[in-house]
C-alpha cells in the first residue's frame, strides 16, 4: 500500500513502475473516485485494463455519461460486470420463443442504479425497444426485468437478492440460484480478460444517446 505525500503526489506511475514485472499486463482498478478521463490519468495510461465501478458515486447518471466521453478500449465498469449473469440468461431466454421480437422491456430496481441504466441502453440498442424502468428505494439491486413479445412475457424475478424464477412462454417456472454478486467475483471476471469489452463500450455509448444533459 502507497501512501503518497508532499511532492509525490500526483506521480502514481513513478512510484509503481519500480514494482512492476517486465511485460506484464496491467490492470487499474479505481473503487471509488473516478477520474473525468482514465486514460489520461498517469495510472491509466500504463493499463491495459481500467477497471471503474459506478455504484458508489454519488452521481451515477454524471459519472457515466464521463466515462462514455473519455472511453477507451479496455475500459469497464463494475456495475457492467455485474449483469453477466442477467445479460445471459435474458438470451437464452429470448432464444427460446417462437418469435423472439421485444416491443417493451421492464426493469425494476434500487434508484439511480447505474447497473440498470447501462442495462437499459444496451437492450434499446440490442432489441430496438421501448425500456421502462421502474426504482425502488427499498430495495438494494437489480429486482426483475420482462420482456415483452409476440409469444408473451419473459421475465426473470430475483425478489430476495439470491434465488431467480424464469418464466417464459409455454414452459414452466424455473427457479435458479442467482445471487447478488460480490466484489472479489466481479474482480475476478475482469482479470480473466485483458481484450477490451466492446459491448460494454457500445452500451456506454447508447446511454450517452438517450441522456439529455441539462445546459
Amino acid at each position: 500500500m502507497l501512501r503518497p505525500s508532499g511532492a509525490q503526489v500526483g506521480h502514481d506511475d513513478t512510484l509503481v513502475t519500480p514494482l512492476l514485472l517486465p511485460d506484464a499486463p496491467i490492470v487499474v482498478w479505481w473503487p471509488a473516485g473516478v477520474p473525468e478521463d482514465l486514460g489520461s490519468c498517469s495510472l491509466g495510461r500504463m493499463a491495459q485494463r481500467r477497471v471503474t465501478d459506478t455504484k458508489g458515486e454519488p452521481d451515477p447518471v454524471g459519472t457515466l455519461l464521463s466515462l462514455a466521453r473519455c472511453y477507451r478500449p479496455g475500459d469497464t465498469d463494475l456495475a457492467w460486470t455485474r449483469l453477466t449473469r442477467w445479460r445471459a440468461l435474458l438470451a437464452v431466454a429470448l432464444e427460446q420463443v417462437s418469435e423472439p421480437v421485444v416491443s417493451t422491456v421492464r426493469i425494476h430496481g434500487d434508484t439511480n442504479s447505474p447497473s440498470i441504466l447501462l442495462l437499459g441502453a444496451w437492450l434499446k440498442r440490442a432489441l430496438g425497444c421501448d425500456v421502462e424502468a421502474e426504482y425502488d428505494d427499498s430495495v438494494a439491486a437489480l429486482q426483475s426485468i420482462s420482456l415483452e413479445t409476440p409469444s408473451g412475457t419473459i421475465s426473470i424475478s430475483r425478489p430476495d437478492g439470491h434465488n431467480a424464477t424464469i418464466r417464459q412462454p409455454g414452459q414452466p417456472d424455473h427457479v435458479i440460484a442467482l445471487p447478488a454478486r460480490s466484489l472479489e467475483d466481479a474482480l475476478a471476471e475482469e482479470l480473466r480478460r485483458l481484450d477490451a469489452d466492446e459491448v460494454y463500450g457500445e452500451a456506454l455509448a447508447s446511454f450517452t444517446a438517450d441522456t439529455v444533459v441539462p445546459l
